[in-house]
């Protein structure tokens, strides 16, 4: 078995990776969420150590830990990507700007397929139909109401699509997503830089053409029919 690798972050020396995902728990868990606040800690952790920060010459200096009630509040697209799931900004500079951010830099890398199948459905929910007042969820014995309701593909299903689409996309384009950059102005997810009138956009748009879907709470959605 090989040697755990040793980190050296913000002035202390952590023996095992483990030892350093604790201290970084530890230092997230002492802040309120949805309250910006300063971490030299968490700061060095991500200045110190995620090589995507320090390539572009950023630095964070604050952070903000949203709920999900917090991200809908701000319109932020990370409540359907993430699912409900908590998300962790910084704001940098020089850009002066928020984006989000990890302070587990060292963890399994994004997987790039994966990133861009998300963007492709960050495109198309815009062009999506919206519940009216008087539609629920569509699983047997759910009240659900409109305002909760997400739109479910039945068939083909979201995979499928983005599968089809997916074959349009260079390897290229693929491994550098579309030459995503985070710390590009005006901009924050990779959907930001696939071109409109990209193929896969194009084929994107045709299956939803005649494609079958219903509404379904996000319990059923997540839980039950995926």
């Amino acid at each position: 078995m090989g040697r755990s690798k040793q980190y050296t972050v913000s002035g202390a020396t952590f023996q095992k990776q483990k030892d350093l995902d604790d201290a970084v728990k530890k230092a997230l868990n002492n802040h309120l969420v949805d309250t910006e606040f300063e971490d030299q800690f968490l700061a060095d952790v991500v200045n110190q150590l995620h090589p995507e920060v320090i390539s572009a010459g950023q630095k964070v200096v604050k952070f903000i830990y949203l709920t999900a009630t917090e991200q809908e509040k701000r319109k932020l697209s990370t409540v359907k990507r993430w699912r409900g799931g908590m998300l962790l900004m910084g704001y940098f500079e020089p850009l002066n700007d928020w984006r989000d951010v990890t302070v587990y830099p060292w963890r399994k890398p994004k997987d790039n397929r994966k990133e861009i199948m998300i963007a492709l459905r960050e495109l198309i929910n815009p062009k999506l139909p919206k519940p009216k007042s008087s539609e629920c969820c569509a699983a047997d014995g759910c009240h659900a109401r409109y305002s909760t309701l997400e739109y479910h593909h039945v068939y083909p299903n979201y995979y499928a699509i983005s599968e089809k689409c997916m074959e349009l996309i260079s390897e290229h384009d693929i491994e550098t997503l579309f030459g995503y950059d985070k710390f590009k102005p005006r901009t924050f997810t990779v959907a930001d830089f696939i071109p409109m009138d990209h193929p896969a956009v194009v084929m994107l748009n045709y299956l939803h053409m005649d494609n079958k879907w219903e509404w379904l709470c996000p319990y059923h959605h997540r839980n039950v029919r995926g």
